[in-house]
């Protein structure tokens, strides 16, 4: 391997003048394991209000594949929690945040930030580091992969969307791609459950979320969609409008709802509409979802869906408040301001996919972050989008009981084989073996809290 002086030299050569560089021997995580090697950092200031941290990860023992991760959130740091993992098994590896460094209102009227955000810091990190293992190795990658979830599943349709030709393989979990609608989701169900006044109460408290779970439960099992293997679980619930004025007709019986309720719970599962156009543009709860991070009791009893408020703040500023954001309105301007760079939303993966990409999609259905429903919609476009030889090289599965998120490293939500195997192990199966996932080995966490292992096929 080349030297740090070696390294150091080259790097100031692809870099611009107002970045800066550290070099250290070895790589070492959050938790102090050490692999041999060399790791650097990155402080990249591609404009005045650009500020983009980048880590890269190079080990002496290295496999011939260079493996980029994501980052979940506001992508505010540098996330290094599974970077010895990959790089001790030979991976050469890196990740960015996402230019977020001064805080969630650091993209409000800063085009810069947005465009970092959005695209820019991902496809840089990725220039820079394929540019980095070539001088390092004295080679280029044999195959490039991509693997992380939710912001990092934007990050990588980003990818996918706006530069084809960089990954071999993606993996996706819960992907954030539609990501204005998505956080306005978020504002949606946190305004929907509290009452219109002074004080904005929530319609619900724990005890009323318990019986809604209830009966979520016994709804679905009427409709036997529980899972085979744990006959108290929901598999796969659904969210369609109909069925949502069934199960709402069977919450009434158990819990005395008054009207503003009534019109709550329908609001929060059925998802945001802008009453503009009377059109839905997001999913809302899963029903049997009600105690999930950022479900119905989670979003009823503390702020926790406004913590991702980021978004509507780029878009309105100090002048955002989530009990009178319009959904028409503050939506609309939202949209013209953001999407262009934000969204990863296009169905048309053609380019991708017809070059050999290989793209895994999953989703959880228990997930209230980013639900499963919004997925499936966005793979049925997908699927009337694209011309039928190249769908081959996609495929998408949902993950029963699992909520958020299917990310980089988290090998204990689904495993390849049914005990062991990771999904970056299907994906080089399938890109270096041409074996495509026809099954996923989901460990499923039950109502009692156990887990159960379930075969889960292509959605």
């Amino acid at each position: 391997m080349k030297t740090k002086i070696d390294i150091s030299d080259y790097i100031s050569k692809i870099v611009g003048p107002y970045d800066t560089i550290e070099l250290e021997d070895n790589i070492t995580d959050d938790v102090g394991n050490i692999v041999e090697g060399i790791s650097i950092r990155i402080t990249r200031r591609r404009k005045p209000n650009s500020l983009i941290y980048m880590g890269f990860y190079f080990p002496s023992g290295h496999n011939g594949v260079l493996l980029q991760g994501g980052n979940g959130g506001l992508a505010s740091g540098l996330p290094i929690t599974t970077t010895a993992r990959f790089t001790s098994e030979g991976y050469a590896f890196m990740n960015c945040n996402l230019g977020t460094s001064h805080g969630e209102l650091s993209g409000y009227n800063n085009p810069t930030l947005l465009e970092d955000f959005g695209h820019v810091a991902i496809y840089e990190t990725h220039r820079i580091g394929l540019e980095l293992y070539s001088f390092i190795y004295g080679k280029a990658p044999e195959y490039t992969y991509y693997w992380s979830g939710s912001t990092g599943g934007q990050m990588g349709m980003s990818m996918v969307l706006r530069h084809p030709e960089c990954f071999d393989g993606v993996i996706v979990g819960a992907p954030a791609n539609n990501r204005v609608s998505l956080h306005t989701y978020f504002v949606w169900s946190h305004q929907k459950l509290r009452e219109v006044g002074e004080y904005h109460r929530p319609f619900f408290n724990k005890a009323d979320c318990e019986t809604i779970h209830r009966v979520a439960i016994e709804f679905h099992k009427a409709r036997g969609r529980m899972l085979a293997e744990a006959p108290d679980t929901i598999a796969f619930p659904v969210t369609e409008e109909c069925e949502i004025d069934e199960f709402l007709a069977e919450v009434a019986k158990a819990l005395p709802l008054t009207d503003a309720q009534k019109q709550a719970l329908y609001d929060v599962y059925q998802g945001p509409v802008n009453p503009n156009t009377g059109k839905r543009f997001y999913r809302g709860y899963p029903i049997g979802s009600e105690f999930e991070p950022f479900g119905l009791y989670s979003a009823s009893t503390s702020e926790k869906m406004l913590a991702h408020k980021f978004i509507s703040l780029w878009a309105l500023g100090h002048d955002f408040n989530p009990y009178t954001f319009d959904f028409g309105r503050d939506y609309e301007k939202s949209m013209a301001l953001l999407s262009e760079n934000l969204d990863a939303s296009s169905p048309d993966i053609t380019a991708f996919l017809s070059r050999g990409g290989k793209l895994l999609m999953l989703a959880g259905t228990n997930d209230c972050i980013v639900p499963y429903g919004g997925t499936i919609d966005y793979v049925k476009e997908v699927r009337e989008t694209v011309a039928e030889e190249y769908l081959e090289n996609f495929v998408f599965f949902c993950l029963p009981t699992r909520n958020h998120c299917v990310a980089n490293g988290n090998t204990s939500i689904v495993t390849y084989h049914e005990e062991e195997g990771s999904l970056l192990d299907a994906m080089r199966d399938w890109v270096e073996h041409g074996k495509r996932p026809e099954m996923l080995f989901t460990h499923a966490i039950t109502e009692e809290k156990t887990f159960v292992t379930v075969p889960t096929f292509p959605a």
